[in-house]
């Protein structure tokens, strides 16, 4: 074994002179006194003889006359439960930027883009309520929170609040014993009661505290038409009208702004200015519960339109025409 003296003037340079020997398998510098070539494996004290056979088996490969060089083994990456969700973030970036892409060359196609898209939501919208679980359904076009409760703006055709008598203009103050102070009471307490419950309604009709019992339906069922009527709807041939009070009295009715030439209202004699305070035998407090009424009477039915004008109420017949 040879012995070579580094100093610090050698390539392998140490801050000080260190006696080193070379491995006799590949020829690598070692500090004296190592027992095994860091850089192959060998084993310095003992030498090739220690390597020996102690069992021969048919077919084995020879022993090596020298001991195989060690090789550095790349480690494998690290596996973490952080690399699923890592993959699932790149996949949401990637598919935030390609529906943030789609949308503005939607926009940028013009108006056609911009429909595409409003019909998209639409059906996206129908999807998910067909997907949530029903809730009870009151029958009503919507709530408007006023002072005293939640106002319903029109009752929808056999519904609910149309069989309970509710009509459009009704304030209501409590339902199933429970304070209804603005809109998004209503719409808590739907969501809490039991489809087909029977609840007491307290309402507000022209200043007038009364009670009615209203038993719930499901909304699922009420969209598949099942209450719904079919046919034909009314035309009344008026284009502007507004809810306004009634001076002098707890009521508000439909004021006329402007009716169409030689058409069932202008026809009957109803004239710009006259206030609408009941539709055949429905009081009428809101342009909702209004427009509702129109479209429920059929083409050729005639109606009682009391109305108030210059201060008087009046009866006015009208012929309903065909939308």
């Amino acid at each position: 074994m040879e012995i070579k003296p580094q100093t610090h003037a050698d390539a392998n340079a140490r801050p000080f002179n260190v006696e080193t020997v070379s491995c006799p398998n590949c020829q690598a510098a070692l500090v004296r006194g190592m027992r095994f070539c860091r850089r192959c494996g060998y084993r310095l004290d003992e030498g090739l003889a220690e390597y020996v056979e102690t069992m021969r088996l048919d077919g084995a490969l020879p022993v090596p006359a020298y001991a195989p060089p060690t090789v550095m083994q790349t480690p494998a990456p690290v596996t973490t439960t952080l690399a699923p969700y890592a993959t699932t973030c790149r996949r949401r970036r990637r598919s935030r930027a390609f529906a943030l892409v789609l949308m503005v060359a939607l926009v940028s196609s013009g108006a056609g883009g911009v429909a595409w898209m409003a019909k998209v939501a639409r059906n996206v919208g129908r999807v998910s309520r067909t997907f949530t679980l029903p809730r009870s359904f009151f029958g009503t076009e919507g709530f408007t929170t006023v002072d005293g409760g939640a106002m319903l703006d029109a009752v929808l055709p056999n519904g609910p609040a149309d069989h309970a008598g509710l009509v459009g203009g009704d304030i209501i103050t409590s339902f199933d014993g429970q304070a209804v102070r603005s809109s998004d009471d209503m719409s808590r307490l739907l969501r809490t009661t039991p489809i087909g419950k029977t609840v007491a309604i307290g309402f507000l009709r022209d200043g007038a505290a009364q009670v009615t019992t209203l038993v719930t339906v499901s909304s699922t069922l009420y969209d598949q038409g099942m209450f719904t009527t079919g046919g034909q709807q009314g035309f009344l041939g008026v284009d502007s009208y507004k809810r306004v009070p009634v001076a002098g009295t707890n009521l508000y009715g439909v004021r006329l702004d402007g009716l169409e030439r030689n058409l069932p209202a202008d026809i009957a004699g109803l004239r710009k200015g006259d206030i609408i305070i009941n539709f055949d035998d429905t009081p009428i407090r809101t342009v909702g519960e209004f427009e509702a009424r129109i479209h429920r009477a059929a083409p050729g039915q005639t109606v009682n339109v009391r109305i108030i004008r210059d201060g008087q109420q009046q009866t006015i017949p009208v012929k309903m025409g065909r939308r």
